[in-house]
């Protein structure tokens, strides 16, 4: 399965989220099917003395017109039609939102923006990213660009990818995505795997499931060897292990998908 195949996209109005919605489409492919979500909180009555519906009608309407502008710029781009388009608004808090969308339409990848918290503090203050990375059932893709340009990262993106194996089921199935998207976008591919920290050596990661092109070793620590790689390519993917909740907080690709320069890829099974 494509992992692009159904993505829902995070759209809160702000440049974070525009930058998600452009790593999205450019990434997608021709079959792509796009859910653009908002969630929104309601505010609590005791603050304006407002009954719950008429305090609902205007934050619906608001959130209705963020995903009618992020839907036009959308199908403006070319890269997907209107028909392959669908919006989704969702009271509540937009981290549960979100994962309650994903598991509802049963998406094969879940895109948000980015932040830049930590991944502690992330965690604590309930930022979308974390809770994406920690709870969603599907892939997870944390949209960034160097610039803050939604436009020019639009533009040019993704020229290369970097995937990180070790020689696990899991990350065979991130470099399958990583190859699919790179046949799909014509663009640079490379194969990393750390040779300290995990113990993989060269035969280790090149004899479990096939990486579909060369593999290189680079000396040091799986995190530091592609927070290195991240600072020089437009998109890291990486697999998961599928771990929750609290084991997520030390899990390789949790760490990567917050510390990275780049986007982050994160391929679920």
């Amino acid at each position: 399965m494509d992992v692009f195949e159904r993505v829902i996209c995070g759209i809160d109005g702000t440049p974070e989220s525009d930058i998600a919605l452009s790593r999205a489409l450019q990434a997608s492919s021709p079959e792509t099917r796009l859910i653009l979500a908002h969630a929104f909180l309601i505010t609590p009555i005791g603050e304006t003395g407002f009954v719950l519906g008429d305090q609902w009608v205007p934050e619906e309407a608001e959130a209705r017109e963020v995903l009618e502008r992020a839907k036009t710029w959308a199908v403006a781009t070319g890269t997907i039609d209107a028909t392959r388009v669908e919006t989704r608004v969702i009271p509540g808090p937009k981290a549960w939102g979100l994962l309650k969308a994903a598991q509802e339409t049963s998406a094969t990848l879940l895109c948000v923006g980015s932040h830049g918290r930590s991944r502690f503090g992330g965690a604590i203050r309930g930022s979308v990213a974390s809770n994406a990375l920690h709870s969603a059932g599907c892939s997870v893709l944390i949209g960034r660009d160097p610039n803050g340009d939604a436009t020019d990262a639009f533009a040019s993106f993704p020229r290369t990818i970097v995937c990180g194996v070790d020689g696990s089921t899991e990350s065979a199935r991130a470099a399958a995505a990583a190859h699919e998207l790179c046949e799909r976008k014509a663009c640079d591919v490379s194969y990393i795997a750390a040779e300290d920290g995990l113990g993989v050596s060269f035969a280790e990661a090149s004899k479990a499931a096939p990486i579909p092109g060369d593999l290189r070793i680079e000396a040091g620590g799986p995190l530091d060897v592609l927070l290195a790689q991240s600072r020089s390519a437009d998109l890291l993917v990486v697999g998961s292990r599928g771990l929750g909740g609290s084991r997520a907080i030390g899990s390789l690709s949790e760490r990567v998908a917050h510390e990275a320069a780049c986007s982050v890829l994160v391929v679920r099974g």
